[in-house]
């Protein structure tokens, strides 16, 4: 199961090099370019786009800064989330916002319904002409 998961991290990784290119030259990087950025050694770049290693969790964010992607889609491909990110989730001490329906009177709620079967009504209409 990790094989297939470092694969694919791997492989998001490799499809991901191969779109940057060096501003001055215009060349795609290459792995040696990756791993001066990355402080790493060639090889070691290599078996992660391989998908036979893969960088410790901590420097999960700094590689997708490096190959320009989302560090959100390597968590993803490593079925993982990240911890300082469920920390944050954690610290949201802000509830959530009370519904706006609920201070609705009873009144209210029966002109929205009528309100709200005009509005299915005409989207039904629209679709059904098209």
């Amino acid at each position: 199961m990790k094989r297939i998961i470092y694969e694919t991290f791997g492989t998001t990784l490799k499809k991901a090099r191969k779109k940057l290119h060096d501003p001055e030259t215009g060349q795609r990087l290459t792995v040696k370019d990756m791993a001066i950025m990355l402080n790493v050694s060639p090889g070691f770049v290599y078996q992660v786009e391989q998908g036979i290693r893969k960088p410790t969790d901590g420097q999960i964010d700094q590689w997708a800064n490096i190959y320009e992607i989302d560090s959100n889609e390597l968590w993803k491909c490593l079925q993982k989330i990240p911890m300082f990110r469920v920390a944050q989730l954690r610290d949201d001490s802000e509830p959530l916002p009370p519904s706006p329906f609920a201070e609705l009177t009873k009144d209210e709620q029966t002109m929205l319904m009528t309100y709200l079967d005009y509005v299915r009504w005409k989207v039904n209409e629209r679709s059904s002409k098209i």
